[in-house]
């Protein structure tokens, strides 16, 4: 059973760390464009998909120790400070009345 739950949590984990390590390589790739005037493709980026990944394999996998350390991916991930700062004005433009334009 243990095998089984292994092969499960391994390509969620292999996942959720791709993506993080993708997140970090957007941040460089701003760098360089930000300070060295090198333009690129700007690929847009998913918040949590990486630290949610990390979090279910997780939960599939047999070794508990995965589970107490899981939440560090939202702290590693550079996309969850990206959404994190950006949730209140989320929150202002949801709950602001609406203008009508005339």
């Amino acid at each position: 059973m243990n095998t089984i739950r292994w092969i499960l949590a391994a390509p969620l984990l292999l996942l959720g760390a791709w993506v993080i390590l993708y997140h970090w390589r957007l941040v460089a790739m701003f760098i360089r464009v930000r300070f060295f005037g090198r333009q690129n493709k700007w690929e847009s980026s998913v918040p949590l998909v990486g630290p949610v990944c990390v979090c279910l394999s997780a939960l599939v996998a047999p070794a508990p120790e995965l589970l107490r350390y899981s939440w560090l991916s939202f702290l590693i991930d550079p996309a969850s400070y990206t959404l994190a700062a950006s949730l209140p004005f989320l929150f202002r433009e949801l709950v602001s009345p609406k203008k009508k334009s005339t």
